[in-house]
């Protein structure tokens, strides 16, 4: 019997026949959902609140919020197209076909922080539980 070897993290992602453009760009706007909802725990997102203030007077935060939110979501989505572009001088293929196989290996990538988030809060249930047990004994 074999033994099971291991395999490239996301290989399986390279070698799909039809890689879309739409779940390579949703997964890039998701990585900027993430970048900011991360930011907006921060204390620099003060500070980018009242930059944007002073920059263009706008004191609404929902609208503030909306065009930072654009931005960030914009950024991960342009980079992939830079990157898909730069990449199609090089190789074979087009700009869209590079982007929409760039989108799919970085996937894991955009996961990352939700992993992190589960295993986090997965050790702080164990420590809330396992803590008050601990004092009983």
């Amino acid at each position: 019997m074999r033994s099971p070897s291991p395999s490239t993290p996301t290989k399986e992602l390279w070698f799909l026949r039809n890689p879309k453009i739409e779940e390579s760009f949703l997964a890039m706007a998701i990585r900027g959902i993430v970048v900011i909802q991360n930011v907006t725990m921060l204390p620099v997102w003060t500070t980018v609140l009242a930059t944007v203030n002073r920059a263009t007077g706008i004191t609404s935060y929902p609208v503030i919020f909306t065009a930072v939110f654009a931005v960030g979501v914009s950024i991960p989505v342009a980079l992939l197209a830079l990157a898909a572009k730069v990449a199609s001088f090089r190789n074979l293929e087009g700009t869209a076909k590079n982007f929409a196989r760039f989108g799919y290996a970085l996937i894991p990538l955009a996961l990352i922080p939700f992993t992190v988030l589960i295993v986090v809060l997965g050790a702080l249930n164990v420590v809330m539980f396992m803590y008050p047990m601990a004092h009983r004994m």
